[in-house]
């Protein structure tokens, strides 16, 4: 995931790294000059950036992927695997991602990356991948990894 990382300044990382500047910025400023409006932002820029962290990991807490296909596939020939996921909590979850790391012997037809946009609160969304099984027999669809980032896009939680 790190190497598809866009060389843009809207990383999180270098979001990140502005944030913790301004931090050390002002915290500097606040002791030179001891004035207490600075302590201030400096304690909300930490907080900001503690509740963000918070949020990105909260985000992927409730939810659960369901992987469904059908139950027999011709060598070679395309299949459709749904993917529910499912939140089972109390809030909305937003921009979801994920991508299936699918074993030897099974590629995906297109791209294996996934979206869902919003998750109301114990309701589930679907998205459907094509993959494509190059041999005979029972087979692993792989793992899924989700992710997603906090409203601020500060922090991607996986």
């Amino acid at each position: 995931m790190e190497a598809e990382e866009r060389t843009t300044l809207l990383r999180p990382r270098l979001r990140r790294v502005a944030v913790i500047t301004a931090i050390i910025a002002f915290a500097m400023v606040s002791l030179v000059l001891g004035n207490e409006l600075m302590f201030l932002v400096t304690f909300c820029l930490i907080g900001l950036l503690g509740l963000a962290k918070a949020f990105a990991h909260w985000t992927l807490r409730p939810l659960r992927l369901d992987v469904s296909g059908t139950p027999e596939a011709v060598e070679g020939q395309e299949v459709v695997l749904k993917l529910r996921l499912t939140n089972k909590g109390i809030m909305p979850r937003y921009l979801v991602e994920g991508r299936l790391q699918l074993p030897p012997g099974v590629e995906a037809v297109g791209s294996n990356h996934f979206v869902f946009g919003q998750v109301l609160p114990h309701q589930f969304e679907e998205a459907a991948v094509k993959v494509r099984f190059w041999r005979r027999g029972l087979h692993a669809v792989g793992e899924a990894v989700l992710w997603a980032q906090d409203p601020l896009g500060l922090f991607i939680a996986t």
